[in-house]
């Protein structure tokens, strides 16, 4: 039931510093006064707790990462995203910092439980467009360019004619001189309303309603008024608790995309910052439909594995929230957009401003053919020939005239990245799992035990979720079955015990009977196989003594119980014994790794 927090952090003096961190959070424990303690404490206020430190390798002597554990009464319980980044944010000025970054923050069920989150999102924004399963295109607007309303809208038409999903302001424009809001909003609106009734779908249009928070609020009723289909708001500079007041109070009515633009002075790597994916996950909770990231192009260098980490945040299962678009956007032209959509996926905004408009003889055949090539990529793997057909079509400049690295060399070694992130992360909630077994022990209160329990669920939960994409990314032939395999096997002996541990108290089991049935004739295929190989006879008498019992007149519960933990004992060999039956022992596995991770019967 705990936040986890990851900080990197250099101290003066290490012990006293950590020393800091803690009783900076331990409400009584610090000043002259010493606070009594009632006998049982509050159910969402335990102490915070460092779970774990490491040396950080790097330019920087003496950096550490801290893995620490705070109760929901500081993780914004009750009072929201202001007062999770007060306490993440808390202990940053203390003299014995040189260095204090936050990185991560993985908020438990009763705080999800707390915010709404995107009102569309995903799936929201694409009924709302029509566009089912490709990647979005859309135009910027830059009247802040010395360009007059006058001198835009030819542009809007040609877009739109040539099959633009939406339109949207520029992040520095509200309402200028050259193209005042209400003139703005109804002269577009005109356009893309005779559009649509040609088209036959809604053609967007994101307003900027970013200022303070009283004008925000009329500019988002005006434009509503005016028939705009969502709004633009900058959560760094609003205030994420602005921006979720705001969202919040429409619920539904209109759709929110937050731009963050200026997040650099807060999440570029220095003395003290706070991580792009930490901003991802709060404008998220805020409720965003679509939260800007970064894009990959030549002007916006971001590195892949932080716009990885951001889309995770965005995308991810997380309580009952929506999944969040990703928005490219930033100096994007021809040649980047298919690294953008590699590197993002199919579920990303990508907006062009100059990009589209350099050329005004094509900007309507640009559009048209970016629209198809974006169809296109979303439906089969990215190839080189797709690339190619963008510079036939619309003359873009090949990445060889620029210097540019072609983006599919670095897919490998992205893969690679996220392999280990998942690594790293496996072995902080191993550590965890581990301290929360051993309070569990030595718990005595009935409210402190059902905690510990509640925790141990969502540890393994998020177990289950890591082996479920670490499967995804060898599926995808990009690594291969050895790396990091001892914490993977570790991993799948944790989900197997949730599983019994679950079918025990809370299942049906009737709807499993035709696991077992599955499970006892792979089983006899592979005892016929792994007798015809000598090295393999030790996992022939372990799947003898599991057969015996399946064909005994033993319970459901206890079959299972015996059965399920030789599963992922087998997947190593499914490879090598290769016996050929209509059912996998990876499907079986799947099956179960989905079970864990719905916990059925969890209130």
């Amino acid at each position: 039931m705990h936040a986890l927090v990851t900080l990197r952090a250099i101290f003066l003096d290490r012990n006293r510093g950590l020393e800091q961190l803690i009783s900076a959070m331990d409400i009584g424990s610090t000043g002259a006064i010493s606070i009594p303690r009632v006998d049982e404490a509050c159910e969402f206020h335990e102490d915070p707790e460092i779970v774990d430190v490491r040396e950080i390798k790097g330019d920087e002597d003496g950096e550490i990462e801290i893995l620490l554990k705070l109760p929901p009464c500081l993780a914004g319980l009750g009072n929201g995203l202001a007062m999770l980044l007060s306490s993440v944010s808390y202990c940053s000025v203390f003299t014995t910092i040189k260095k204090f970054a936050v990185t991560d923050i993985q908020l438990p069920s009763a705080c999800l439980a707390e915010y709404v989150g995107p009102r569309y999102g995903i799936i929201g924004i694409r009924k709302q467009f029509s566009v089912p399963k490709r990647p979005l295109l859309g135009l910027i607007l830059k009247p802040r360019l010395r360009m007059s309303l006058p001198d835009i809208l030819p542009s809007i038409r040609r877009v739109v004619e040539g099959g633009i999903d939406y339109i949207i302001d520029d992040e520095l424009v509200v309402s200028p001189r050259c193209c005042p809001f209400d003139e703005r909003v109804r002269m577009i609106r005109e356009i893309l309303k005779a559009a649509e009734d040609k088209r036959g779908c809604r053609i967007g249009y994101f307003v900027n309603a970013t200022a303070d928070i009283d004008t925000a609020l009329n500019l988002v009723d005006k434009g509503m008024a005016a028939g705009a289909t969502g709004f633009t708001l900058n959560c760094v500079m609003m205030g994420f608790s602005s921006v979720r007041h705001i969202i919040d109070r429409y619920d539904g009515e209109t759709l929110f995309v937050t731009n963050n633009i200026g997040r650099g002075v807060l999440t570029r790597q220095s003395s003290y910052y706070i991580s792009e994916q930490v901003i991802a996950l709060l404008s998220r909770l805020a409720g965003a439909d679509a939260v800007y990231t970064g894009p990959l192009t030549r002007d916006f260098p971001y590195e892949v594995d932080i716009l990885r980490a951001e889309l995770s945040k965005l995308q991810d299962e997380l309580g009952n929230l929506k999944p969040s678009f990703s928005v490219s956007s930033g100096s994007i032209f021809l040649e980047e957009i298919l690294q953008n959509v590699q590197t993002l996926g199919a579920d990303v905004m990508i907006q062009m401003g100059r990009g589209l408009l350099t050329d005004q003889e094509r900007t309507r055949s640009s559009v048209t053919a970016l629209v198809h090539i974006l169809q296109a990529a979303a439906e089969a793997p990215l190839k080189d020939n797709i690339l190619a057909d963008v510079r036939r079509i619309v003359g873009g400049v090949s990445p060889e005239s620029t210097g540019k690295t072609d983006f599919m060399l670095g897919h490998r070694s992205l893969e690679g990245k996220r392999l280990r992130d998942i690594n790293d992360n496996l072995e902080k909630d191993f550590i965890l799992l581990k301290q929360t077994e051993d309070a569990l022990r030595v718990a005595e209160r009935p409210k402190e035990k059902q905690r510990l329990d509640d925790d141990l669920m969502e540890i393994r939960v998020r177990i289950a979720d890591f082996v479920l994409e670490y499967d995804s990314l060898r599926a995808t032939g990009q690594i291969s079955r050895l790396e990091f395999r001892s914490n993977e096997e570790k991993a799948q002996q944790i989900i197997a015990q949730t599983f019994v541990s679950i079918i025990e108290t809370n299942v049906k089991l009737d709807e499993w009977r035709t696991l077992l049935d599955e499970t006892a004739m792979l089983l006899r295929e592979f005892l016929q196989a792994a007798q015809d190989l000598p090295n393999l006879r030790d996992l022939a008498a372990r799947i003898q003594e599991t057969s015996r019992v399946l064909d005994s007149d033993v319970s459901v519960a206890d079959k299972l119980k015996l059965t399920v933990p030789i599963i992922p004992f087998l997947l190593k060999y499914e490879g090598e014994l290769a016996v050929g039956s209509k059912v996998s022992i990876s499907a079986l596995w799947k099956r179960i790794v989905s079970f864990v991770r719905k916990r059925p019967g969890k209130k």
